[in-house]
């Protein structure tokens, strides 16, 4: 897979294929969005990391991989490697749209720091 851009604190928004994304998309429909907004995504995921690795963090039931922080599967709160779940919008139809802070909001090392040790803190939630 293509390498991509990668901030901590992304957004992904994430436009999957299926019943329940179809559902969720035009749910969150807006007539009054920017174009590639008005159907909104069905699943959004932030985007951070930790112990050195990126990690795409979101709150989900429908993900097959298990938490590569707790090394198994969950629902709810989890963390997967961006590469893989990307892939599994993309491989069945749907698509990621990835949103950056603008050049000068982007973290210091220290808020950086902050996120990794707040992801830490959720862990424990999952």
């Amino acid at each position: 897979m293509t390498e991509f851009p990668f901030e901590p604190l992304g957004i992904a928004a994430c436009y999957g294929t299926g019943f329940t994304a179809n559902a969720i998309s035009l749910g969150t429909a807006s007539f009054l969005a920017p174009p590639r907004l008005r159907i909104g995504p069905s699943h959004v995921a932030v985007l951070s990391e930790f112990h050195g690795t990126r990690v795409w963090i979101e709150s989900t039931t429908l993900c097959p991989h298990p938490c590569v922080i707790l090394a198994r599967h969950i629902n709810g709160c989890q963390a997967h490697l961006p590469e893989i779940r990307i892939q599994d919008y993309v491989s069945t139809g749907g698509r990621v749209d990835l949103y950056r802070l603008s050049p000068i909001e982007k973290l210091s090392t220290d808020e950086r720091k902050l996120l990794t040790r707040t992801i830490k803190g959720v862990r424990n939630l999952c």
